[in-house]
């Protein structure tokens, strides 16, 4: 057997091996991961409260964006405070919108879903909850989300955390926002 022979079989062998094991050891990898943030505020929880139930607000204190392209608009529509009220993105890539499913005086739960400019939706959506908590002179705020990737690289890069961190980088940089929107307003 030629030398040539011999490296073309073992190429293909190892990229038939790289294929199996991505097939493989992909599909046993969770499709969802769980982020959970937490902070301390000196503020009352009426003052959190209104501010994380108004999405107008959102854009001052908040990280959470999503860039579908160079011209990405942000709008709100709906009642604060209310459930329906929703922050959409639009840009060239598509439209992405998170939604209060519940409002409550201690919380909110949203949804956040996104759908691509032929109309087919993200292969990823979550799920997320804020919820306030009064303790003495502090307001404990947690954050809390829930993500699933219905494709095979999402699984991939939650496996290996990426996708993780960058959810907790923007809740924490979204809770410091938070601490200097309210903390201001109480001085």
């Amino acid at each position: 057997m030629s030398t040539k022979r011999l490296v073309l079989y073992a190429l293909v062998f190892a990229l038939a091996g790289i294929v199996l094991v991505w097939f493989v050891v992909g599909s046993t990898l969770p499709e969802t991961f769980d982020v959970e943030s937490q902070r301390d505020l000196r503020a009352p929880s009426a003052r959190v409260a209104a501010v994380v139930t108004d999405l107008k607000s959102w854009n001052d204190w908040s990280a959470m964006d999503a860039n579908l392209g160079p011209q990405t608009t942000r709008e709100v529509v709906g009642v604060a405070g209310t459930v329906g009220q929703a922050m959409r993105w639009t840009g060239q890539k598509g439209t992405a919108v998170l939604r209060f499913r519940a409002v409550g005086d201690n919380g909110v739960e949203y949804e956040f879903r996104g759908q691509l400019a032929d109309g087919r939706d993200y292969p990823w959506r979550g799920d997320g909850r804020i919820e306030w908590q009064q303790d003495g002179d502090v307001c404990k705020v947690r954050w809390q989300e829930h993500l699933t990737w219905e494709t095979m690289a999402g699984r991939w890069v939650a496996w290996f955390g990426a996708q993780q961190e960058n959810v907790r980088r923007i809740q924490t940089s979204s809770l410091q926002g938070l601490a200097e929107a309210v903390e201001a307003a109480v001085k």
